[in-house]
C-alpha cells in the first residue's frame, strides 16, 4: 500500500514535527461533531452559539460525557488509520477508546494566562524514538491568525530527542523544558508574556543544529493537524471574534511493539 504522506510531507513532520493536512474530514462529519459540541455548551453553559455576549471567557471543559456518547466517532476514519499504520506502523497502536477531546477558546480582549503554559505530550514512560504517540488536532471552525490556535515550536522535538539521548533514558515534559531554557532562544521565549507572541509567529532561528520557528495552528474546518508528542506547545489567546473549537486525540502506539524490542 503507498504511503499516504507525498515525500514533501514525510519529510515536513520529520524536520518540523507537525504538519497539515487541509481537507482531511469530510465537511458533513465536521458540521455533525460541530453541532453536537454546540448542543452541549448551550445546554450546560447557558449560551448562545448566535449571540456572543452570552459566550464565557474561560475555556469550557467536563465534556467526558459527551466523548463516551460518540459525539466525535467520526474522527475514526479509514484515512486517519492508514497515517497511524504508516507512522506508528500496522498493529502497532491503539484506537483512543472515545475519541475526540474538544479545545473551545472563546475570544477575550486579554489573555486569560499572563505566559502560555508551554509542555510537550510526554510521560517519561516511553522513549520518544519510534514515534510513542501520533497527536492529532482537527477544526470544527475556521481559526485564523490569532484565533486561539494551539501555539507550537517547530523542530523543538529534535531537542527534546537530544535532551533523552543525553538522559539515557525516557525524560518527561519538565526536564525538557530545563534543558530547553539552556539555550538563549528558548529561554526567552519560555519567559516571553502571551501578549507579547504576536511577533514571534513565523520567525525562524538557528538553534544548535536546527531550525525551529514559532508557529499557531490554523485551519478550516475539516483540515487535520498532526504534530510529535515531543513537540513544545501551548495554549494561545483568541484575540478573534469566533470561538476556538478544535479536537485533539492521541494515538499511542501498543507496549511491546517498539521494533527495536
Amino acid at each position: 500500500m503507498p504511503h499516504p504522506l507525498t515525500a514533501d510531507q514525510q519529510d515536513e513532520i520529520a524536520r518540523k514535527g507537525v504538519l497539515s493536512l487541509p481537507g482531511f474530514f469530510s465537511t458533513t462529519d465536521i458540521a455533525i461533531m460541530r453541532d453536537r459540541l454546540w448542543e452541549d455548551l448551550e445546554a450546560r453553559y447557558r449560551l448562545s452559539r448566535q449571540h456572543p455576549a452570552s459566550w464565557p471567557t474561560a475555556s469550557p471543559s467536563q465534556f467526558q460525557k459527551l466523548r463516551r456518547s460518540g459525539a466525535f466517532a467520526a474522527l475514526a476514519s479509514p484515512k486517519l488509520f492508514a497515517l497511524a499504520d504508516a507512522l506508528i506502523g500496522p498493529d502497532r497502536w491503539a484506537a483512543p477508546e472515545h475519541w475526540g477531546a474538544p479545545l473551545v477558546t472563546f475570544p477575550s480582549l486579554a489573555p486569560v494566562l499572563p505566559r502560555p503554559p508551554w509542555h510537550l505530550d510526554i510521560g517519561g514512560q516511553e522513549p520518544l524514538s519510534p514515534l510513542p504517540t501520533l497527536r492529532i488536532f482537527t477544526f470544527l471552525e475556521p481559526v485564523g491568525a490569532h484565533g486561539g490556535g494551539t501555539l507550537y515550536v517547530a523542530g523543538s522535538h529534535h531537542h527534546a530527542l537530544a535532551c533523552e539521548r543525553f538522559q539515557g533514558a525516557p525524560v518527561r515534559s519538565a526536564q525538557v523544558r530545563d534543558w530547553l531554557k539552556q539555550h538563549p532562544w528558548f529561554a526567552r521565549l519560555l519567559a516571553t508574556p502571551t501578549e507579547s507572541l504576536r511577533s514571534l509567529i513565523g520567525v525562524e532561528a538557528q538553534v544548535g543544529a536546527r531550525v525551529v520557528a514559532l508557529g499557531e495552528m490554523t485551519g478550516q474546518p475539516g483540515d487535520l493537524i498532526i504534530m510529535h508528542p515531543a513537540l513544545l506547545h501551548a495554549p494561545n489567546h483568541n484575540a478573534c471574534d469566533r470561538p476556538r473549537m478544535m479536537l485533539t486525540d492521541s494515538i499511542r502506539r501498543r507496549e511491546g511493539t517498539n521494533p527495536s524490542v
